[in-house]
């Protein structure tokens, strides 16, 4: 059973541009792509989830920042012409499943880049909004979100129920 839980309302989850706002908006994608996403085909939803965020930001002419995690975090690819976005689109859908799972070191990196790609003073609010996909299957601590930046989370739950009753997961 695969379950969706949208912690920021799906509303907030389609990119728009608001009137009075810098028409080119800034989306950071989170791509959880740890073993556990393996379960229920999470990993695969994911994907079709983040292709199609991707893709209806990319139409509003955003520009587009990505990174994939799991034990540790891919480098960040960046979309800000519409010759970036084919590249951007085969990555998402290349990746497999790799070891652990660390989105506070994911979020640490986003937090980090967004602060230089939006060149925030203290304070300041950011003009890019993260989106996270994960099952949230994590032992690390998540780091504080700044006031300023806003974290958009899709946390895909299920897909461990056989595996928990004969002991094989964790």
């Amino acid at each position: 059973r695969l379950e969706i839980v949208c912690v920021a309302g799906p509303a907030e989850l389609v990119p728009r541009v608001v009137k009075g706002v810098s028409p080119r908006q800034k989306v950071y994608s989170l791509m959880d792509v740890s073993v556990s996403m393996g379960d229920a085909y999470k990993l695969i939803f994911a994907k079709s989830i983040m292709l199609s965020y991707l893709i209806k930001a990319h139409e509003e002419d955003a520009q587009l920042f990505f990174r994939a995690f799991a034990g540790g975090t891919s480098d960040r690819i960046d979309c800000l012409t519409p010759e970036q976005f084919g590249p951007l689109a085969s990555t998402v859908l290349r990746y497999g499943l790799s070891f652990g799972t660390d989105v506070a070191r994911a979020l640490s990196f986003a937090i980090q880049d967004i602060r230089a790609i939006d060149r925030l003073q203290e304070r300041e609010r950011a003009q890019t909004e993260i989106l996270l996909i994960s099952d949230c299957e994590t032992q690390s601590a998540v780091p504080t979100i700044p006031r300023g930046i806003t974290l958009h989370t899709l946390q895909l739950t299920g897909g461990t129920e056989g595996y928990r009753e004969e002991g094989w997961y964790r």
